[in-house]
């Protein structure tokens, strides 16, 4: 499973969250496996884009319609 969201939505959450800068940001981005290769390796993909809310209901309902 992967949890994947867009570059600049992640980085508004680490702004504000972490008070992080872009230099920052994108230094980890580089450093991390681009979203397209865990995105291929992965059976599942879950998107986070919206709020933490529905998230959550995204990967509660993935659990029980691929887990149990």
């Amino acid at each position: 499973i992967s949890i994947v969201a867009n570059k600049s939505i992640r980085y508004q959450r680490l702004k504000k969250n972490k008070k992080m800068s872009k230099e920052m940001f994108e230094n980890i981005i580089k450093s991390q496996t681009s979203d397209m290769v865990r995105k291929q390796r992965s059976d599942i993909v879950i998107y986070n884009n919206l709020t933490l809310e529905k998230f959550r209901y995204k990967a509660i309902k993935t659990i029980k319609d691929n887990f149990i």
